[in-house]
């Protein structure tokens, strides 16, 4: 009978070797699968909380105090602005404060939107407390909101703002024919640091007048 001939060290070390090799390669996989994964369900949980926001505000009535500041702020023109139907555009839209190539109207910071930036803007009508309720500038602002203005999704903090700007009537200078409101929700992903915007903006006609 021949010899059974059993694996050498130098073989043995290969294999295990290969096999490491196999098995982090699939650790790194279903990790990338995981992070991308939370990454996809916290934006749609963004997403949907902008949209509860949105719908809240869609059953809001234009003259409610949310949407009439006392004083719009300094510099800007969202106290008379114009939107041109034709171009799909807005004056509002224009103002770029910080230099960030993010519109003020869309801009819930001031200064770079990065992992630690807490500086809000200070043309926000609303904008969030450290617990998550709103706050707003502005005046006129109401004693309780319909809405909060953070929310948390696992480990990660997802807060809102609103901009208000008055859009005047093409016809009648004078007068105001609808609310132009900013809906930003915002968030930071922890292990980039990178910022994740929903934007949009939302008109409130004022009765009688569009």
């Amino acid at each position: 009978m021949g010899k059974v001939r059993g694996f050498t060290l130098i073989e043995l070390l290969v294999a295990m070797s290969l096999l490491l090799f196999v098995i982090s390669g699939f650790m790194i996989a279903m990790a990338n699968y995981t992070l991308l994964t939370v990454r996809a369900k916290t934006f749609e949980y963004a997403k949907d909380f902008a949209e509860s926001v949105k719908y809240t505000i869609d059953g809001m009535s234009s003259d409610h105090p949310l949407f009439n500041p006392l004083s719009f702020p300094t510099g800007k023109d969202w106290d008379a602005s114009y939107c041109d139907v034709a171009e799909i555009a807005c004056s509002f839209e224009v103002d770029d404060s910080d230099n960030d190539l993010i519109p003020d109207f869309y801009d819930p910071l001031n200064g770079k939107n990065e992992l630690g930036n807490t500086n809000y803007a200070t043309w926000l009508r609303v904008y969030p407390s450290n617990d998550g309720s709103c706050q707003c500038n502005g005046g006129n602002c109401p004693s309780t909101f319909p809405f909060k203005c953070g929310v948390k999704y696992g480990n990660t903090d997802i807060y809102l703002a609103l901009t208000v700007a008055n859009v005047m009537n093409v016809k009648d200078p004078s007068e105001v024919s609808a609310k132009a409101i900013g809906v930003i929700v915002w968030y930071f992903e922890h292990r980039s640091g990178k910022y994740k915007e929903i934007r949009s903006v939302m008109f409130k006609g004022i009765e009688g007048k569009l």
